[in-house]
């Protein structure tokens, strides 16, 4: 009969046990819980779910790839709800030898201080061990011992990867040690985008800047890093010494609606450096929707800008007088080039990036310097676009004529009903080019129905062609400040 290859040590496994095993086999306080979504419940790390995966349990109760607490099930023969690795009558863990680290720690317990600023390990009081005054100074004195041990790299990067191990304050655990603030910064990279999806998909919105690209474009302008704090996500940006926040924060599957605003306060604390007065502290891409919230905690919030957003069905058909101007373009384009159009490949990019280069000598020469700075600085945007389209979810089209790409557009979705585009350049030494493009985008965006074609960037030359494409309605944005004590 085949036998079970070892499991694979992981971080945690060598950590000392303190509480005699007749004393947990006694106890009525692990592994059950008063409903099924407690929050006490136990978390698993992407490689503890794995590992108790292959030692029998099953799939479901672990839904959660990157990792999350565990699925509880009823109680067969009692109130509440069980781990489904518990035995009731044996008092024994199906995996009590993969045990999560979470279970290791017990009963040390880890949580947010009351504030929420800082990490913390205690003794939880329900533990009958616990509760033995003899045990004590023992228990004093493991905890210390267990507070070094966290701190060590393996462990502390566990923490730091895995931050809704650290649970919500408890007042029945006794606090012993403070492991810190509550996880370190983390930059921002492209293989974040599956989770940050979605939480950005828990908290819709139309916006093209509440999105993964919408970010992630311009990291080579901007310092990207996150943590999570009491359950939300948050995403600072950096740009000398100024920091502000693109987005608000994003609420995970643990956050506690009701710290919302200390969340916003520590956010907007952490924007300001020492020795600067923080002007640039500011929280972007605010929805129509967020504001109230922002100014029922007492914040300043502005109107920031508007994106524009068409019916598809208008782009694909240009019917009426309305798009009169646009349609002879489109046939105009047809009829007078011979060209290719295709799906953005590889062996593109380097035609579109040369298309851009040339373009963007031609914005050089507006005679407003503000056109050329910002070609100036989109181009590594496009760069990024255009070589990491498919780790960003992003798709588009090419034309090329005589052999050379004349223009690309890349986009993607926004929400499962609104597509963005991101990036559109168009010879305009091709007449009717630009209109032929971005017709066609539009036509290979079926199941949607909305196009958001983002901002003007204030320009007013960019806001009168957005325009002529008559947008259904804007999408508007705010920015929340700090109100001024003046």
């Amino acid at each position: 009969m085949p036998t079970r290859s070892p499991a694979p040590a992981l971080p945690g496994d060598s950590l000392p046990q303190i509480v005699p095993s007749e004393v947990c086999l006694r106890c009525d306080v692990c592994c059950r819980f008063p409903e099924r979504e407690s929050f006490l419940r136990p978390y698993f790390t992407a490689e503890e779910r794995e590992r108790a995966i292959e030692h029998g349990l099953a799939p479901e109760h672990l839904p959660e790839a990157r990792g999350g607490r565990i699925r509880l099930v009823p109680h067969p023969a009692g109130e509440g709800c069980l781990c489904p690795s518990f035995d009731p009558v044996t008092q024994h863990c199906a995996i009590y030898s993969v045990r999560p680290l979470d279970c290791r720690l017990y009963p040390l317990s880890l949580m947010r201080d009351e504030e929420g600023r800082t990490r913390l390990m205690g003794l939880d009081t329900k533990c009958p061990y616990v509760q033995d005054p003899a045990q004590a100074s023992t228990l004093a004195a493991y905890a210390r011992t267990m507070g070094r041990l966290l701190a060590e790299p393996e462990l502390a990067r566990v923490l730091a990867d895995n931050p809704d191990l650290i649970g919500r304050y408890q007042e029945d655990v006794e606090a012993v040690v403070d492991l810190g603030v509550s996880g370190p910064w983390r930059p921002l990279q492209l293989g974040d985008r599956p989770w940050v999806d979605g939480l950005l998909a828990a908290s819709p919105s139309e916006l093209g800047v509440r999105t993964f690209p919408g970010v992630y474009l311009w990291r080579d302008h901007f310092e990207y890093v996150w943590r999570w704090i009491d359950g939300y996500f948050c995403l600072l940006a950096g740009y000398g010494s100024h920091r502000y926040l693109p987005w608000p924060p994003l609420p995970g599957p643990e956050a506690d609606p009701g710290r919302w605003t200390d969340v916003v306060k520590v956010l907007f604390e952490a924007m300001v450096l020492p020795g600067e007065r923080g002007d640039a502290a500011r929280i972007e891409g605010v929805d129509e929707r967020e504001r109230a919230a922002f100014e029922a905690a007492g914040y300043e919030v502005a109107a920031h800008g508007a994106e524009y957003l068409y019916r598809r069905e208008d782009l694909v058909d240009l019917r009426g007088n309305a798009y009169k101007t646009k349609r002879w373009a489109w046939n105009d384009f047809v009829k007078r080039e011979v060209f290719t159009l295709g799906p953005l490949r590889d062996e593109d990019v380097p035609g579109c990036l040369t298309l851009y280069r040339r373009w963007r000598e031609g914005k050089r020469r507006d005679p407003d310097p503000y056109v050329g700075a910002l070609a100036e600085d989109a181009e590594s945007a496009h760069r990024r676009a255009l070589t990491e389209r498919a780790a960003l979810g992003l798709s588009g089209l090419a034309v090329t004529i005589d052999g050379a790409v004349a223009g690309y557009t890349l986009g993607g979705p926004i929400t499962p009903g609104v597509c963005g585009v991101w990036c559109e350049i168009a010879d305009p030494a091709r007449r009717g080019l630009a209109a032929y493009l971005f017709r066609e985008y539009c036509r290979a965006q079926t199941g949607v129905e909305w196009i958001n074609a983002m901002d003007d960037s204030g320009l007013p030359a960019l806001a009168r062609a957005k325009r002529a494409y008559r947008p259904a309605r804007l999408v508007h944005s705010a920015v929340v400040r700090r109100r001024s004590p003046f």
